[in-house]
């Protein structure tokens, strides 16, 4: 396969060149509508790679993106490598010091930023370790800021462009350490357009599709299925600048949006607020209303007939007519709130992967999920457990061109996950007769007992949130070594206490632990426990950052 193929801004040229009139970037501001063609993008990027051409800047240096979701990352980042440099995401959550320190680390002489961005950081400090400043909603001058307006003024004729193969590093996404010793994973153009044309395989997505950008696109998911797979496959990109509800219900009406792609986070409070507003429901109607959900579900499990969008429509009508399947990853979807919203007629397709691999390495399909999997293997990507127990469960091994270059910097780390072309996730699951792979934990976050038994935290904390009363709880092992026990922090749901007239949270909460523990064997039960109303900490992409 040649190398317009597996090339990222290859790619997005030789559909620009077919399609320039097509409209693939969206963005409401207050209440006009911006939109971008195939053929502009093309041309914005096109001049952005020849200001940092000129600027001196060479193939391979990186070049660092600081912004909100937004048209303009994603031109931003074809334009660096187009010039053959690598992009580096940074969370525009991050600190001025944390910024600075991975800066640092790759050493990044440019870094192009928003004008919210330059409002809440130091920039100045900034500035210190990137020596250029790229300020996105302004003009261009010699020194100074760049944007769509003064763009038209960086001309591309005569630029020597450099040859940019496959095997070229096209993004550093860093995982960890933004406070102390980064981790920078090197995905090559090749690892890249290797992972769209696994999902592009699965035929989950069209030309006709409309996605809704809500997760930052620092992180190598929604990279991937919110700029690279839409980009490649002609859709379009709506983006927002609220994550308040009801603007993004009104959002997803108004432009159509067909599939929506989230974390765990987003889908369970949908499921919240829908049960809610069904359990409102008269008592006289609530025997009828379940007695028919639970028959259009075996209707359409039986026969794939989705009965349940026009028959209770009043559930679907505020998220658009158009809407065809939320997408999940990020972290582990509550199984409780999978059941019940393909149960009232949704479809939720739950995915796993890393950022080492692009990061897709497995998806539910269409037409046959499995609820509590992520799906099977993606085409061309092989999955293979490690030294499974009785049970089948060990570390998830995986294969295929989407496997990451290595980590920047750090040879050691990355010979110790790289081995006989296997990646070593990390990451513990099991796959079942019909290859769908579920995942049980994290390797580094297996609790060992005193007994020697292994917990995995993910298992007991899904146990235990079946309690309407709680609305988080993380598992930790506390005690002296020889002693360890199981120990839990608990945010209780307030709301729901409020609303069921519980005052005694704290006693209520030990009474459903107590009740809970009876449906676990002994050593998986919480031992201990302590009640906290601060939400517990978690990744951009809802993972319980356990430490």
């Amino acid at each position: 396969m040649g190398s317009e193929y597996s090339v990222i801004h290859k790619i997005v040229s030789r559909i620009s060149s077919r399609y320039p009139d097509r409209i693939c970037l969206q963005i409401k501001k207050n209440s006009t509508w911006e939109r971008w063609t195939y053929g502009q993008i093309e041309d914005l990027s096109l001049r952005i790679g020849a200001f940092l051409v000129k600027e001196g800047f060479e193939k391979g240096e990186f070049a660092a993106i600081c912004m909100e979701n937004r048209p303009e990352w994603a031109i931003t980042y074809l334009g660096i490598v187009t010039a053959g440099l690598v992009a580096v995401p940074l969370d525009p959550q991050l600190t001025e010091h944390e910024i600075e320190n991975l800066l640092n680390d790759c050493g990044a002489k440019i870094i192009f930023v928003s004008r919210a961005i330059v409002d809440t950081k130091h920039i100045e400090k900034i500035k210190t370790v990137s020596n250029k400043i790229i300020i996105l909603d302004s003009y261009i001058e010699k020194d100074g800021p760049i944007g769509p307006a003064g763009l038209k003024s960086t001309p591309t004729e005569e630029v020597k462009w450099p040859d940019v193969v496959p095997e070229d590093a096209a993004s550093l996404i860093y995982t960890s350490g933004t406070t102390g010793d980064p981790k920078g994973v090197i995905l090559t153009h090749k690892n890249i357009c290797s992972d769209f044309r696994s999902i592009d395989k699965m035929k989950l997505f069209s030309d006709k599709d409309n996605l809704i950008s809500i997760l930052p696109l620092h992180h190598a998911y929604p990279f991937m299925v919110m700029v690279i797979t839409p980009l490649f496959c002609r859709a379009r990109v709506t983006y927002t600048g609220s994550l308040r509800s009801d603007e993004l219900l009104g959002l997803m009406r108004e432009t159509a949006v067909t599939v929506m792609v989230g974390v765990p986070q987003f889908f369970s409070m949908f499921y919240l607020n829908i049960s809610e507003k069904i359990n409102k429901i008269p008592f006289l109607l609530k025997a009828p209303f379940f007695l028919l959900t639970e028959i259009l579900w075996q209707i359409r499990r039986l026969s794939g007939i989705n009965l349940s969008r026009r028959l209770l429509s009043g559930i679907h009508r505020p998220f658009g007519k158009a809407l065809r399947f939320f997408a999940c990853g990020g972290a582990k979807l509550n199984e409780e709130a999978a059941r019940y919203l393909i149960k009232i007629g949704f479809t939720i397709l739950e995915g796993y992967g890393l950022t080492e691999t692009s990061p897709v390495v497995a998806f539910n399909p269409l037409k046959r999920q499995k609820i509590g999997s992520v799906g099977r293997a993606v085409p061309d990507v092989e999955l293979r457990i490690d030294c499974p127990d009785a049970a089948g469960t060990g570390e998830i091994l995986i294969k295929g061109h989407n496997v990451m270059k290595g980590y920047y910097k750090r040879p050691e780390e990355t010979s110790s996950v790289l081995k006989d072309g296997w990646f070593y996730s990390g990451d513990l699951g099991r796959i079942d007769k019909d290859g769908y792979l579920y995942i049980t934990g994290r390797k580094k976050e297996i609790i060992v007992l005193s007994s020697g038994k292994n917990i995995y935290p993910d298992e007991v904390e899904s146990h235990y949130a079946k309690s309407p009363y709680i609305k988080e709880i993380c598992v930790l092992g506390a005690g002296e070594a020889g002693e360890e026990r199981l120990f839990a922090v608990v945010v209780p749901d307030t709301e729901y206490c409020r609303r069921v007239g519980e005052v005694a949270v704290n006693s209520t909460i030990r009474w459903e632990l107590e009740n809970l523990s009876e449906g676990l064997a002994s050593y998986k039960r919480i031992k201990g426990y302590i009640v906290t109303m601060e939400d517990i900490p978690r990744t951009r992409l809802g993972k319980i950052n356990r430490y």
